[in-house]
């Protein structure tokens, strides 16, 4: 292995793991699991016996599976390798594997399934501040660049070949890239957003107040 711990653990339940589960008696072994188990300890894993049971029903366990030719290197506790490089001995039990039948593999969604905000709230955890600054800075420039150039068929007085249906199109998009850096901006760092709301609302008032002085 590549860190201080000397070799690989294997924390092993009992009750429907080792064995069918029939707690608290003793259910039949389940022997693929306890030659996977055996072969993985001669490979050099150390094995850990990982069970609810106490007292005497844990005493049970131990012998059931000592008769099935398992033998393990630490019960209800880490290794002692890696109790001792790690300097601790904490309530979970330290292991690379660990074997449960009520083990669940969680996968990721496909992003189908993801709702809007749990998108934006998954680019927001993998951007930094500066990084969505710099987007959102590169799609700014851009929306600017289709606006001057709408302006421009509009007006008619520089021809361009960009017709008008090519031009509105392309501001649409770059107005969404803009309102997109917006949301995850939102999403990941909602108080900037929350202030730009406030001053947004003065500047509607301003722009309003100076129409109406203009009349």
């Amino acid at each position: 292995m590549n860190d201080k711990r000397k070799r690989e653990a294997i924390a092993i339940d009992f009750d429907g793991c080792l064995c069918a589960n029939a707690y608290p008696d003793i259910g039949a072994p389940n022997w693929d699991v306890i030659v996977a188990a055996r072969q993985r300890q001669t490979a050099g894993a150390g094995l850990i016996l990982w069970t609810c049971r106490e007292g005497k029903l844990l005493e049970e366990a131990v012998n059931a599976a000592e008769r099935w030719g398992l033998h393990f290197d630490a019960i209800n506790e880490s290794l002692p390798e890696w109790k001792a490089a790690w300097g601790n001995d904490p309530r979970k039990i330290g292991a690379t594997e660990y074997w449960d039948d009520r083990a669940v593999k969680v996968s990721p969604r496909s992003h189908a399934m993801l709702t809007n905000e749990e998108k934006l709230l998954s680019l927001a955890g993998r951007l930094s501040l500066p990084a969505l600054m710099e987007q959102t800075a590169e799609e700014a420039a851009e929306l600017a660049q289709a606006a001057l150039k709408l302006s421009r068929i509009e007006r008619g007085e520089n021809p361009t070949p960009v017709t008008f249906e090519q031009a509105w199109n392309h501001l649409a998009e770059e107005i969404a890239d803009v309102k997109l850096c917006i949301d995850v901006l939102e999403a990941g760092w909602p108080n900037i957003v929350l202030e730009a709301e406030k001053v947004k609302q003065e500047k509607l008032d301003r722009w309003i107040e100076r129409w109406r002085l203009k009349k």
